[in-house]
C-alpha cells in the first residue's frame, strides 16, 4: 500500500499484523504524513454497535466483493494469522454477531469465518464512522507516535482551523 513519500509499509515482520509503518525520513512535528479518505462511511445508529453497522453495510452492498477486496490489506488477512487464544476470544465476543450478520447478507453468501475475519478488520480499522485503508496500517497503541485528524478538526498556529477534504495523520 503507498501511504506516500513520508512513509512506507514493511511487510513480513514479527510485530500484530506483520507489517510496520517505517518513516522514509525524518519527519517534522507537526507534519502531515498523510491524507486518507474512507472506503466506506456509515451514519451513527442508535442501539447498533459501528462494526455492526459497518459490516451489514459491507455484506448487503452489490459492491461487497470490491469493498472486501480493498479491504485484504488489513489485519487479519486469514484467521490463522491470530493466536489460538486470540481466534477464541473473537469467536466468543462476536460470534452472536457472525449469526446474526450470516443471513443479512447478498449472494452469494460468504462463509462464517469470513464474516468473523471482516469483523475483525473492522474492529481494528474503523475510525470516526468509517473505514481508513491507510490510518489501519498504522500501530493503534495506547501510546501512538502520530495523531489523527477528521476534516476540519486540525488547527494550525494561529487557531485557525485547516480546512481539509481527507482525514490526516500528523
Amino acid at each position: 500500500m503507498d501511504l506516500g513519500d513520508l512513509v512506507e509499509v514493511k511487510v513480513g515482520l514479527d510485530v500484530g499484523g506483520c507489517r510496520g509503518v517505517f518513516a522514509k525520513r525524518n519527519i517534522k512535528p507537526g507534519e502531515v504524513v498523510f491524507r486518507d479518505f474512507p472506503l466506506l462511511t456509515v451514519k451513527a445508529k442508535v442501539g447498533e454497535p459501528l462494526v455492526m453497522n459497518l459490516a451489514r453495510r459491507i455484506l448487503k452492498n452489490p459492491k461487497r466483493d470490491e469493498i472486501l477486496q480493498h479491504m485484504s490489506v488489513l489485519y487479519p488477512q486469514k484467521l490463522s494469522e491470530l493466536t489460538p487464544e486470540m481466534l477464541e476470544r473473537a469467536k466468543g465476543k462476536h460470534g452472536n454477531s457472525v449469526s446474526l450478520l450470516s443471513g443479512k447478507q447478498i449472494e452469494p453468501k460468504i462463509n462464517d469465518e469470513d464474516i468473523l475475519c471482516l469483523l475483525l478488520k473492522i474492529c481494528f480499522s474503523a475510525f470516526c464512522g468509517g473505514i481508513y485503508l491507510k490510518k489501519g496500517m498504522l500501530n493503534h497503541c495506547c501510546r501512538p507516535n502520530a495523531v489523527g485528524f477528521q476534516p476540519g478538526q486540525r488547527m494550525n498556529s494561529n487557531g485557525t482551523i485547516i480546512n481539509s477534504d481527507a482525514s490526516e495523520v500528523v
